[in-house]
């Protein structure tokens, strides 16, 4: 497995995923490194090579994964009920 995904590829997986280019400025940021600050508590950039890591061990990423899937089914029974 790959420890993480070079910055310069971020664009392209966003774009990959997304169907639409990534716009730093939409997020407040003007560089990747300042993107990866909004999200500092999941994410990191290494130093030497600048990869994309999961700061998540395994299981607190199981967990919060689980919390977001009842999150969306909460609020997608919301929208049912409207």
């Amino acid at each position: 497995e790959r420890p993480g995904m070079h910055e310069g590829h971020l664009a392209f997986y966003y774009n990959r995923y997304f169907r639409k280019p990534l716009s730093l400025q939409a997020y407040g940021a003007l560089t990747v490194r300042g993107l990866v600050e909004l999200f500092e508590d999941t994410l990191a950039l290494d130093s030497p090579l600048p990869l994309l890591v999961s700061k998540l061990t395994e299981e607190e990423s199981t967990k919060k994964f689980d919390m977001f899937l009842k999150l969306a089914e909460r609020d997608r029974r919301d929208r049912l009920r409207r």
